[in-house]
């Protein structure tokens, strides 16, 4: 998963928008152009940001649940053995 999320920052580029972070889009070098290119630059930074944390909290659930499936399947496994239920099932099949 280290591997995923590392190349995740990678291809949102953060290096990049900070490195450009006060260089104008488009040529526009007058004021506004600046200001509209340095706001633009930082909510796009703040989208990518949010996308990465729930990237990361998607592959910390996949991680938990594939941790504790097996234990849940085999608890329902023991408890339909303790009731009873799978000798009910095997009689059934016989």
């Amino acid at each position: 998963m280290k591997r995923e999320l590392q190349y995740r920052v990678r291809a949102y580029a953060f290096a990049v928008w900070i490195k450009n972070l006060f260089v104008p889009m488009y040529g526009q070098y007058d004021w506004t152009g600046r200001i509209i290119s340095f706001f633009m630059r930082v909510f796009v930074m703040i989208g990518r940001a949010i996308a990465l944390c729930l990237e990361a909290i998607i592959y910390g659930i996949i991680i938990i649940l594939w941790a504790v499936f097996p234990i849940v399947a085999l608890m329902m496994f023991v408890l339909s053995f303790v009731r009873g239920a799978f000798f009910v099932q095997v009689r059934g099949i016989y």
